[in-house]
């Protein structure tokens, strides 16, 4: 099966031959691994770890925004000593 059809079947609820594979190492991670061997690209930068590794799944971002009223405030407590925004 490709990456498409395990990640499919998954998502349908429907048998796989496999469970999609996907990670995130940090950054600096890669950095350190690039120093130990690991691939780079011609501007020596590590290579995407999706690439390299055949990863499943990826992240493309569109995360849920943790502060969606950004730019209002409401006082929930004020005392001489705090305010509790």
């Amino acid at each position: 099966m490709t990456s498409r059809e395990v990640i499919d079947n998954l998502l349908r609820k429907k048998k796989a031959e496999r469970v999609g594979v996907t990670d995130a190492p940090w950054g600096d991670t890669l950095r350190k691994w690039a120093g130990e061997g690991y691939p780079v690209d011609q501007e020596n930068n590590p290579v995407s770890p999706l690439e390299h590794f055949g990863f499943d799944v990826c992240g493309v971002g569109g995360w849920f925004d943790v502060a969606p009223l950004r730019g209002t405030e409401e006082i929930v407590e004020e005392t001489d000593e705090r305010v509790i925004k």
